[in-house]
């Protein structure tokens, strides 16, 4: 269930199993929410509820997986992950041990505008819509400042969200299909984890960012086990090994290719304390604490 703190009102997520409902998204707003359910086929589908109205619907097929929604930041658009490449990396089905099907980099990214008409960020610039021209270092530097007092004083996007539709708006977004997992929005970047092959046992950290540049996904770091934006999508926290470093979400892999400049960023957890309550910790057990 989601209560609106406005209106009191509970509404139903879905009619499955909570076990079944993950990956839950709050619009920038916080009127809007993107989840993942469980079809009855079994595939995971993404639902997106407008809380204003009640109405939620689903925004992909029950024909392929699909998951991680991710606001952008201005609340026009979601991105998501799906494994719609189906491509066999076995040539023929003859052989010794007539090999199966096996399907490799199977994910590709997509987004979805909320809205009817909206032109999606990667598209080139045309003689419509012409490239800006870019701001010298001194307008970046005051317009900085700028936009860091403003941030702390503007109210969030309003999302709108038009269900009309709305699958007909689907776009891929220009990056090869890989082996992709943990899809999030930073401001202006999409990042996610990338594995070498399907067994998915090296992790690398790539961002990619939403302008029209045509730039290749940049592979932050290599050899990660997790990775969490903040809220305010400015910085986020990687784990690596059993290492845990805070970094910015516009940082370029090359500014951390130097060990001094990442060990800069390393969060020192020598001296963190826990307090704990062995009894509290062993009422998981099925007779009474």
């Amino acid at each position: 269930m989601v209560t609106s703190p406005k209106t009191v009102t509970c509404f139903a997520l879905a009619e499955t199993f909570p076990q079944e409902i993950a990956s839950l998204t709050c619009a920038p707003d916080s009127h809007g929410l993107a989840f993942v359910e469980t079809a009855d086929n079994q595939f995971d589908r993404i639902r997106i509820l407008d809380v204003a109205s009640g109405k939620s619907e689903s925004i992909t097929s029950d024909r392929y997986n699909s998951e991680n929604p991710a606001w952008s930041s201005d609340g026009k658009w979601i991105y998501f992950l799906s494994d719609r490449m189906l491509k066999t990396t076995i040539q023929s089905p003859w052989g010794p041990r007539q090999p199966d099907p096996h399907f490799d980099h199977t994910m590709k990214v997509y987004e979805l505008a909320l809205e009817p008409g909206l032109r999606s960020p990667f598209e080139p610039a045309d003689e419509l819509h012409p490239e800006t021209s870019p701001k010298s270092d001194e307008t970046k530097s005051s317009d900085g400042k700028k936009a860091e007092a403003k941030d702390k004083s503007k109210k969030p996007p309003e999302v709108k969200i038009d269900f009309t539709r709305l699958d007909t708006r689907l776009e891929e977004v220009p990056v090869p299909a890989g082996n992709y997992s943990s899809l999030q929005a930073a401001d202006k970047r999409l990042c996610w984890l990338n594995a070498s092959d399907d067994t998915h046992t090296h992790l690398a950290l790539e961002c990619f960012d939403i302008d029209n540049k045509g730039e290749k996904p940049d592979t932050i770091l290599p050899d990660v086990r997790s990775y969490d934006i903040s809220l305010d999508r400015k910085k986020m926290i990687v784990r690596k090994e059993n290492n845990f470093y805070v970094i910015e979400t516009k940082a370029k892999s090359a500014s951390l290719k130097d060990p001094k400049a990442l060990a800069k960023l390393h969060m020192d957890l020598t001296h963190w304390t826990w307090a704990t309550t062995p009894r509290a910790g062993a009422c998981w057990r099925p007779w009474p604490c």
